[in-house]
Order: C-alpha cells, then sequence, then structure tokens
C-alpha cells in the first residue's frame, strides 16, 4: 500500500513501513504496557502481555529537529481489547513556554482513526474533545 506522506514517499507493505525501500525499526507498545488503560478488565487480565497493539516510528525527518519538529508516524492494529477499539497509551506534553504544550498535527494516512485529545488544568480536565478523522479527508 503506498501512503502519501509528505515529500517521505513511505510504504507500507506486509507489516512494515518502510522510507525509500528500506525497512524502518518501530518502537512496539504491547499489551503489557496498556494493562492500566484497558476498560475491560476480564480481558486485560487475560491478555497476553507480549501481544503487540502498535507500532511507533520515531522522528522520520531528522533535519526537522533544529525547528522543533519531529514526524512520527504510529501503525495502530485492528486488534480489539475485549470490548473496546484498540487505542495508544496517550500522553500530556509538558508546558514548554508561556503555558503552552508542544503542539501535535495529525493526519491518517490509511484507514480511520478517533482523536480524544485532553487538557488538564489544576489535576483536573478543562477540556476534551473528539476528533474522528479518516484518510483523504480534511477536518
Amino acid at each position: 500500500m503506498e501512503l502519501r506522506a509528505g515529500p517521505l514517499g513511505l510504504t507500507y507493505e506486509n507489516g512494515a513501513l518502510c522510507l525509500e525501500g528500506k525497512e524502518l525499526a518501530p518502537d512496539v507498545r504491547k499489551a503489557g504496557d496498556m494493562r492500566d488503560v484497558m476498560y475491560d478488565e476480564a480481558f486485560a487480565n487475560g491478555v497476553d502481555e507480549k501481544l503487540p497493539l502498535y507500532k511507533m516510528y520515531r522522528n522520520l525527518m531528522p533535519h526537522l529537529e533544529t525547528a522543533g519538529i519531529r514526524y512520527d508516524v504510529t501503525v495502530i492494529s485492528e486488534t480489539k481489547l475485549g470490548r473496546e477499539f484498540n487505542k495508544t497509551l496517550g500522553h500530556y506534553h509538558p508546558i514548554k513556554s508561556a503555558g503552552r504544550t508542544y503542539a501535535e498535527i495529525y493526519e491518517v494516512l490509511f484507514g480511520e482513526a478517533h482523536y480524544l485529545m485532553q487538557k488538564p488544568v489544576g489535576g483536573a480536565l478543562a477540556d476534551v474533545v473528539l476528533v474522528k478523522a479518516k484518510a483523504g479527508v480534511e477536518n
């Protein structure tokens, strides 16, 4: 499957992301890493901890680092986590300056995704936004 990811010319074949024909090495998030955020407790308690859930390809355009930008690709499998769909672990960015965190831009290269974004303030959620997105559609 050919991906159209800017100037990179990425391809995704046989479960591997390739850049200019060279297979890239991912960081892999496994079920054991996700147990604490799984909704279905029975599934979480019985899941194989080594089951791969998604792959993270980091810093694919290192020349952008000088501008404070990092280009990552995450490939999420269609695995179900019991009664819920697969998901990423999630994280909060640290405050960088003037009360702002690092910015992120999301693009669905193929398939579809739901992005749940939260804004914490003082230990509570101040805002929550859900964005439904799919490849080839501008939101």
